[in-house]
């Protein structure tokens, strides 16, 4: 399971802050507490792509859809190419 210590350390602590425009100390302390910012999700996706790295959405807060079948009694939308 990735953690945002191993983003951190795949992507590099001093590359994050600056394409996210923040500090290094706010990188470290995100990394070290298990949670980054969600608003850094995006570029963290493109980071981690760019070094192959996975980014889970959970390491932002954000709940995963897995195994939600149905929301508020309406059928999941399943989107072409999706699996």
């Amino acid at each position: 399971m990735i953690t945002t210590q191993n983003i951190a350390d795949a992507v590099g602590r001093p590359r994050m802050a600056k394409a996210l425009d923040v500090g290094l100390t706010a990188v470290s302390n995100a990394a070290t507490s298990g949670k980054f910012p969600a608003r850094w999700l995006h570029v963290m996706e493109m980071l981690c792509a760019d070094v192959g790295i996975e980014c889970p959405p959970s390491l932002f807060g954000m709940k995963s859809t897995d195994g939600v079948r149905h929301v508020g009694g309406m059928p999941r939308v399943q989107v072409a190419g999706a699996k």
